[in-house]
């Protein structure tokens, strides 16, 4: 299932192809101690047409090559972790269609 999920959503980014791509798709996180966190990433995805494409299909590409920028939103109910709630944070990353890298940085 997951790897029909996959090539469904490299078929869907293949179809809009012209150089950049948005990102931005829910998730969670459970900490440690079973905190649930909710991330929100909404940003885009810039490289030459070639290089996007190449992403799609699950190649690797040079991170320097793609610029990959990110607002990340994070939303819980933990009561230790609200301020996470209250903060802006940025992030950039590489990665393949099937998964990401990023460094998440807190703004104050």
């Amino acid at each position: 299932m997951q790897r029909a999920h996959a090539a469904d959503r490299r078929r869907r980014q293949a179809s809009r192809l012209v150089g950049s791509d948005r990102a931005g798709r829910p998730y969670s996180l459970e900490t440690d101690d079973g905190a649930q966190i909710g991330v929100r990433n909404t940003g885009i995805r810039v490289g030459r047409a070639e290089d996007i494409r190449a992403i799609v299909e699950g190649e690797p590409v040079p991170p320097e090559r793609i610029h990959f920028r990110l607002q990340t939103r994070f939303t819980t109910a933990d009561p230790d972790l609200s301020w996470m709630n209250e903060r802006l944070f940025v992030a950039h990353g590489t990665g393949t269609p099937e998964a990401m890298q990023l460094g998440v940085f807190r703004l104050d």
